[in-house]
């Protein structure tokens, strides 16, 4: 399946990036860059949140690389990450991605109702 993107309020704070199945390296860039499009159109900082982690099956080749150049490419608006992640491959990813983004800038959290109360909770301190 790969990938889809969509608003999770009606503010457009926060996307929810869903990863499924298998995916190919020019299907994820695609999707990032859209994405990158949505949060260049807001005025604001726009968070996502990553569903799916644990369904995913990564390629693993190039993946340090290709995120480093995906990583020069991230709107000035751009919020926090927020990665569902419950599995060890899951937090692997999320590891290396903080190795390459502000570790900062990335969370993870077990469910998707935990990311929207991290964010909520973020926002309104």
């Amino acid at each position: 399946m790969g990938f889809i993107a969509k608003w999770d309020n009606d503010a457009q704070s926060q996307i929810v990036s869903v990863v499924r199945g298998e995916w190919s390296w020019p299907e994820f860039i695609d999707h990032v860059l859209c994405l990158h499009g949505m949060i260049e159109a807001a005025d604001h900082a726009v968070d996502v949140i990553v569903p799916g982690m644990d369904e995913a099956d990564y390629p693993a080749e190039e993946l340090a690389g290709k995120l480093r150049q995906l990583r020069e490419t991230d709107p000035p608006h751009m919020g926090l990450l927020v990665l569902v992640c419950e599995t060890r491959s899951a937090r692997t990813m999320r590891n290396v991605m903080g190795r390459i983004y502000d570790a900062d800038r990335i969370e993870c959290v077990n469910s998707l109702d935990a990311a929207r109360a991290l964010l909520a909770a973020k926002h309104t301190a």
